[in-house]
């Protein structure tokens, strides 16, 4: 696969054109099955795709990766999160 540029700012402009074409699209669900449909057309239209087992392979080759993407944007974002610290000890009133 080609290596590829993904940016915050090409999901807002993909997410972007997807809301003006149809408003409900502005809910991520809806947005992620225009994108889904998407992907399966634009397989099934590849000039030079192959037969209908090869076309098939290929979108599950394009799930898998999209499921890798979506796990480490999981992570990043688990990452980046405050981590809450552990209490430990009593307190009581009038302590310092």
């Amino acid at each position: 696969m080609a290596q590829l540029q993904l940016s915050i700012q090409l999901i807002d402009a993909l997410h972007g054109a997807l809301q003006q074409h149809d408003p409900q699209a502005s809910d991520g669900g809806v947005a992620a099955q225009y994108l889904a449909a998407t992907l399966g057309f634009t397989v099934a239209t590849l000039e030079n795709g192959g037969d209908a087992a090869q076309r098939e392979e290929l979108l599950e080759e394009l799930a898998a990766f999209a499921q890798h993407v979506m796990r480490d944007v999981l992570q990043q974002q688990r990452q980046q999160q405050p981590q809450a610290q552990e209490a430990y000890g009593v307190w009581r009133p009038g302590d310092p």
